[in-house]
């Protein structure tokens, strides 16, 4: 009805060539459709909106439709697309001082991020927004950047403080009467409580939340609720619970192409299926997930939020040594508190040569070559396995063994993420930094996928046998190297836990 009433003001609107008018409704008429979950359509009339004020130079609602059309692509899971309508938003709020529509954008900016996986710059986006919203005494906008604080917490495992923001959240909320905001504040709760270990509680808030979504018609809440409430049940181990849940997800998700979402379901389906030992079906997922976070996360994207970065001169270099520096020591404690012999980890060894360039080339002594690499392998494995079987009895000794080790070595997590690297493997790959080298996936990282390595690791996952191979390889810092490597798996107490 709002839908046919605006469209007949359009038409008076157009007759009468009152353009300020005409804008607004095509605005409108874009926040109806996108309260229809019909976001495709109102994005189309956002961008005609935006066309002509535009032409009337009106900088208030262009910065506003910006920010609104950048909204409803992250609810989409285009996230390049929201930084770009976002950061146009603000360089507008900021050369106009409105602090309204500023922390209004900051909070959207920092949800990018977090959606992203950059925890700490999307705290610093939800701060100077909550601060903006207490300043302009905006209860609503300061309970959403609580909510979106507990957030990070959250994802940082500290669900105590993450349940005392939500609650802030929750109780402005409430007062007044927001649903979605309760919606959101109650889903988040419920997923704190079942990682506190309140299973009961947890599916109790979230399916309080589930209700809240479907009173509201929200598409993109009842995906993101089902998805949820089937997390929950698969790790109770209520598999078939779990499936039906983010099954109805999954369907909600490609009618109305919430990629984000989808992102979810895939990676849900693979941990479904792993757990049911079923390897043909999780690889299945795991390639679709691959495909689906390519697609979210583009190329282009990470130049969006580099550029974003330089602009607002957020990457201060002494807070960054700060981050890793505490990024650091956290997973010291880790490590202190749940010993090495509990985490169920992959080692994989590769031991990298520099071959000269003629030594290469000659063809006369590669067998004998191959021969005396294969020796002083096997040598070095006696020697490497002896002195892991050690670890246990001395944990300084191993990691007197890994930091001074003359080789190259990497350990990796099943998901095959880096868990470990010493410094002669960055020396060895001319990597600047640990960190950034640990963000490397060896199974869907592509020049590791196009030199065949993936594959081989792969290949020794499934066969739990060993392999070896030497190839040429270009690394992420541009380090052109020949390398010769030993991939095999290990063992724990009869059971294979990993690789190295």
């Amino acid at each position: 009805e709002a839908k046919h009433y605006l469209l007949r003001s359009l038409e008076i609107e157009e007759e009468l060539g009152r353009k300020p008018n005409i804008a607004a409704d095509y605005f409108y008429l874009g926040n109806t459709l996108y309260n229809l979950n019909n976001f495709q359509s109102a994005i189309q009339y956002f961008n005609r909106s935006l066309e002509i004020y535009n032409e009337l130079e009106n900088e208030k609602w262009i910065a506003s439709v910006h920010n609104t059309v950048g909204t409803v692509y992250a609810d989409l899971g285009s996230f390049e697309k929201a930084l770009e309508h976002y950061k146009l938003s603000l360089d507008i709020e900021e050369k106009t001082k409105d602090k309204a529509g500023m922390a209004r954008t900051l909070n959207n900016i920092g949800i990018v991020y977090s959606e992203w996986n950059h925890k700490e710059k999307a705290l610093e986006y939800y701060q100077k927004s909550l601060l903006l919203e207490k300043e302009l005494e905006n209860k609503v906008g300061v309970a959403g950047s609580y909510n979106n604080i507990g957030i990070i917490y959250s994802d940082w495992e500290q669900d105590k403080i993450a349940l005392d923001y939500y609650q802030k959240a929750l109780s402005i909320y409430e007062e007044f009467h927001n649903d979605q905001g309760i919606a959101n504040a109650v889903n988040n709760m419920g997923e704190s409580f079942f990682r506190l270990g309140n299973h009961e509680l947890a599916l109790e808030y979230l399916f309080r939340s589930l209700k809240y979504e479907q009173e509201n018609e929200n598409i993109l809440g009842i995906a993101s609720s089902y998805h949820s409430i089937g997390e929950v049940y698969s790790k109770l181990g209520r598999f078939k619970d779990a499936m039906e849940y983010n099954n109805k997800s999954c369907q909600l998700a490609k009618s109305h192409q919430l990629s984000s979402i989808l992102l979810l379901n895939y990676k849900l389906y693979y941990d479904i299926y792993s757990s049911q030992k079923n390897p043909t079906k999780a690889l299945e997922y795991f390639k679709l997930y691959a495909e689906q976070k390519d697609t979210v996360y583009s190329h282009d994207f990470q130049k969006n939020i580099a550029e974003l970065q330089a602009q607002f001169e957020i990457d201060k270099i002494d807070r960054e040594k700060d981050l890793l520096v505490k990024k650091f020591e956290k997973k010291e404690k880790e490590v202190k508190t749940q010993r090495i012999y509990l985490l169920v980890i992959f080692f994989l060894m590769i031991v990298f040569g520099v071959l000269v360039y003629y030594d290469i080339r000659s063809k006369i002594s590669a067998n004998n070559k191959l021969r005396i690499i294969n020796d002083e392998l096997t040598e070095q494995k006696k020697q490497l396995t002896s002195a892991l079987d050690k670890l246990g009895k001395s944990e300084s000794k191993y990691k007197t063994l890994i930091e001074n080790s003359p080789t190259g070595i990497l350990y990796v997590n099943m998901d095959c993420s880096i868990q470990e690297i010493n410094n002669k493997m960055l020396e060895i790959l001319g990597s600047p930094d640990e960190q950034l080298t640990k963000k490397i996936n060896c199974l869907t990282f592509p020049p590791l996928q196009r030199i065949g390595l993936s594959a081989q690791l792969q290949d020794c996952l499934e066969k739990g046998k060993n392999i070896y191979d030497e190839k040429t390889y270009l690394t992420k810092w541009k380090k052109k190297t020949y390398l010769r490597y030993f991939i095999t798996p290990v063992f724990d107490q009869q059971k294979k836990s990993g690789m190295r």
